[in-house]
C-alpha cells in the first residue's frame, strides 16, 4: 500500500510539475504568468480542501524576529556580489530594464511583486511541502525537491541562466520556509530577489511576452 501511494505521488509530480511545464513550453505555448496563476489556485484549491491544512499559514508571520534581519543581511550580501559581478564582467547590461525602458521596468515590477511571486510560493514551498511531507520525511528531502521543482518550473524561458539562478533562488525561499514556516517572509525574500534581478540587469531572462 505504502509502495502504492508512492507511485501516486510521483506520478503526480511528474504530471504536475513537469509534463505541464514541458508541454507550456514547448506544444502549447502560453504566458509564463498564466501557469503562476493557474499553480497558484491550483495549489491553494487542493490546500484549501486539505483537513489537515491551517489555511491561515497562508498568511502566517514569522515567530523569531530576527529571522528578517538574516534576510536583509542575505540580500544585501547578494545585491553586492550581483552588483560587482555585472560592473565588471557584463557592465552593457548593468541595469538595463532601468536604463532602456523605465515604465516598462515599473510595470514588470508590479506585476511580478503583485501577481507571480505569492502564487509561486503556495505551489513551490506551501503545497510542496505540506503535500509531500508525509512521503519525503527528511526536510533535506523536501527543500532539494521544492528547489529543483522551482528551477525546472523556469523552463518556459528556455536559457540555463533563469534555471541556474531559480535553482540558487529555490533553495534560498525552501530554506527559508523550513527555518520559518512563513510564505509571507518567503513572499518578501522571493520579492527582493526578484526586484535585484530585474533591476540590476539580469531580469531579461526571466521576461517573456508580459513578465517572465
Amino acid at each position: 500500500m505504502e509502495n502504492q501511494k508512492r507511485f501516486y505521488v510521483a506520478l503526480e509530480i511528474v504530471v504536475v510539475f513537469l509534463l505541464i511545464p514541458l508541454s507550456f513550453t514547448f506544444i502549447v505555448k502560453t504566458s509564463p504568468l498564466f501557469l503562476i496563476l493557474a499553480g497558484g489556485l491550483f495549489s491553494f484549491g487542493l490546500l484549501k480542501k486539505d483537513d489537515t491544512f491551517n489555511i491561515k499559514n497562508l498568511y502566517k508571520f514569522p515567530d523569531v524576529k530576527t529571522e528578517y534581519l538574516r534576510l536583509m543581511i542575505q540580500v544585501f550580501i547578494f545585491t553586492v556580489i550581483l552588483y560587482l559581478f555585472m560592473s565588471n564582467l557584463l557592465p552593457d547590461r548593468l541595469f538595463y530594464f532601468l536604463k532602456k525602458d523605465f515604465l516598462k521596468w515599473v510595470s514588470i515590477i508590479l506585476v511580478y511583486g503583485l501577481l507571480a511571486v505569492y502564487p509561486q510560493e503556495i505551489l513551490y514551498r506551501v503545497f510542496v511541502f505540506h503535500r509531500y511531507g508525509g512521503i519525503f520525511k527528511n526536510n533535506k528531502a523536501l527543500v532539494h525537491l521544492s528547489a529543483f521543482l522551482f528551477a525546472f518550473g523556469h523552463i518556459l524561458y528556455l536559457h540555463p541562466v533563469s534555471f541556474l539562478l531559480s535553482l540558487v533562488g529555490g533553495y534560498l525561499f525552501s530554506i527559508t520556509y523550513l527555518r520559518s514556516g512563513s510564505v509571507v517572509l518567503v513572499y518578501i525574500e522571493h520579492f527582493l530577489y526578484g526586484f535585484l534581478l530585474y533591476t540590476i540587469g539580469l531580469g531579461e531572462y526571466f521576461y517573456s511576452g508580459f513578465l517572465g
